[in-house]
């Protein structure tokens, strides 16, 4: 009998471990894409796409022509994939991946947004 309550003693702390959830994936290591080489972990949304520009990049006058980029060389531009002209899916970003773990200290999130030109569309 005592070999009995030992054994069903084991199995239900066991039991209560096997019952506690894992541990959550570490979160993603720093995010970064200045669009300087290339436009990774950034996608392509169902209307608009997302490509690299060179700063000042002309597209004859049209919308947004002559931008420079904020920082380095380089920029990301959405294009049209279908003429869709309101309530438009655009580009988009994971900003690295997802966790469901938030990290000591937070995030830190920053972007560089031009309007101009926008009227024109």
């Amino acid at each position: 009998m005592r070999k009995l309550i030992k054994l069903l003693s084991k199995l239900s702390v066991l039991g209560v471990l096997a019952a506690i959830p894992a541990e959550a994936a570490a979160p993603p290591g720093p995010f970064f894409n200045g669009f300087e080489t290339n436009t990774n972990g950034w996608f392509t949304g169902d209307d608009r796409g997302i490509v690299r520009q060179p700063s000042g990049y002309s597209n004859g006058g049209g919308y947004g022509d002559g931008i420079n980029s904020a920082t380095g060389k380089w920029h990301a531009r959405f294009t049209d994939l279908d003429g869709c002209v309101q309530n438009c899916d655009g580009p988009f970003t994971r900003w690295g991946g997802y966790t469901s773990v938030f990290p000591p200290g937070g995030y830190l999130t920053s972007t560089t947004i031009s309007r101009f030109g926008w009227a024109d569309l």
